[in-house]
């Protein structure tokens, strides 16, 4: 039977090996210098704290480490009193359970360092290692702050931040293990070694290239709400499903509905298959009725049947970024806002993907497409579509190809803004046709577009 991870103190204190990370971790404040015991202010009321247990495990499911945490209850700070600002840390919380000061019972705990659960302490923490970093000759990248570069002539060093957890890789060794040195005794990291886990992704370096997964996450979530037992599907959704807001009974425990979504959504970080389907799912967690729910049952069941499937990132010479879209036209049928669905390939593996109901009404399945296609620029990793270095395939527009990289990017915005908002600003003035020069919703419609559109922007 699989060890439980302990819920609270009481289930500790009697627990030899939970004792013993509890003391190392109490150790490790000690040394740091983390806090100092002082008498408790008159009429202060000191933030609490609890101590939060993880069990670490490798990719077959045995204990890697036992590991505790001291965390703050931080949610009850209140500004000017527990803390002034970001950097200031002047919080008393109150000693940890099974490390009270017999001598001193009534006294606090003055933070002089962040502490787990703060309200300051993430940004602080950041603000530390960043600094470290960029003294380092790190550069944070344009699109993610938590992910710095550097480059030595032609090679490259990346480490991505997670709160407490780095990630260091790259094609400089060198740099690699001198920063690797520098962070294990700046700032008393422990090297975990190679990447085999994160945040619940599996990655596994086979010969082919890296296999990232969820595989067991995926396992445990079918386990806590009894599907192992069902039988496995291909397909996430039934495409003949036309779910509205307001059909079917109302569930009577809409915590369940919300739990099971959060978690599906967390899964499509390596199955792209169900984005549409979770994307759905996901837009009645207000009101969620019987029928959502059984469409949450049937993603559970397309998972079951790909529990072993996941992303592979091929080992090529060649790094070119493809783009695959497609628009479902008025596919909601609560708003009658069509669905935008796109992915981006590095080569083999999709890197960034999205399915998603439009912020507008589309008049046309150009006009829905052409909304597609400038959220496609958008988002593009590294702007790389601007530049012309992604090729795009989809379904109804393959004439579009060449096209698009030509197509002015302020005629994308205008087109996939409304009409309305457009004539309430002042912003377009709009004039009738003859109905042999009205717009026809296809392909060949795109002349038209061109033609009325571009000497307006000019």
């Amino acid at each position: 039977m699989e060890e439980i991870e302990p819920t609270s103190f009481e289930e500790t204190k009697d627990v030899k090996k939970w004792q013993a990370v509890m003391k190392d971790e109490m150790k490790a404040l000690e040394h740091n210098e983390t806090r100092e015991l002082i008498p408790k202010p008159a009429g202060v009321m000191p933030i609490s704290c609890k101590w939060v247990y993880k069990i670490k495990r490798r990719a077959d499911g045995s204990v890697d480490r036992y590991k505790a945490r001291l965390v703050v209850r931080g949610f009850s700070q209140q500004y000017n009193i527990d803390f002034e600002e970001t950097f200031s840390p002047v919080a008393k919380n109150t000693s940890p359970e099974g490390f009270k000061s017999p001598n001193k019972p009534d006294y606090v705990c003055k933070l002089r360092k962040e502490l787990y659960g703060l309200k300051q302490a993430p940004r602080a923490w950041y603000g530390k290692i960043a600094e470290f970093l960029v003294f380092s000759g790190f550069q944070v990248a344009s699109a993610d702050s938590s992910l710095f570069l550097k480059t030595r002539g032609t090679k490259l060093t990346i480490l991505l931040i997670y709160v407490d957890d780095l990630i260091i890789t790259g094609y400089d060794n060198e740099e690699i293990n001198i920063i690797r040195e520098y962070v294990t005794v700046r700032f008393e990291m422990k090297e975990l070694g190679e990447l085999r886990h994160f945040l619940r992704l599996e990655i596994g370096f086979e010969s082919k290239g890296l296999f990232l997964s969820e595989k067991k996450y995926a396992h445990d979530l079918l386990r806590k709400y009894g599907m192992l037992g069902y039988k496995p599907i291909s397909i996430p959704i039934d495409v003949n499903a036309k779910l509205r807001i307001e059909e079917g009974y109302k569930l009577e425990d809409v915590t369940m509905y919300r739990q099971l979504v959060g978690c599906l959504i967390y899964l499509t970080l390596s199955r792209p298959i169900i984005a549409y389907a979770v994307g759905v799912v996901s837009r009645f967690m207000q009101t969620p009725r019987k029928p959502h729910l059984e469409e949450v049952k049937r993603i559970l069941m397309c998972i079951k049947g790909t529990l072993d499937f996941g992303i592979l990132y091929e080992k090529k010479t060649t790094c070119q970024i493809v783009g695959h879209r497609d628009v479902d036209y008025a596919g909601d049928l609560s708003t009658q806002r069509s669905n935008t669905g796109y992915t981006f390939s590095l080569e083999s593996g999709a890197i960034s993907w999205c399915s998603k109901r439009q912020s507008t009404i589309s008049l046309s399945t150009t006009e829905a497409d052409l909304e597609t296609l400038s959220q496609l620029h958008n988002k593009a990793p590294g702007g790389a579509a601007k530049k012309g270095r992604v090729h795009f395939y989809g379904s109804g527009l393959d004439d579009l190809n060449d096209y698009i990289l030509q197509f002015r990017l302020e005629a994308m915005a205008f087109l996939s803004a409304r009409a309305e908002e457009l004539v309430t600003g002042g912003l377009l003035i709009l004039q009738f046709l003859c109905r042999h020069e009205r717009m026809a919703p296809d392909v060949a419609s795109y002349d038209l577009w061109t033609a009325y559109l571009e000497p307006i922007l000019r």
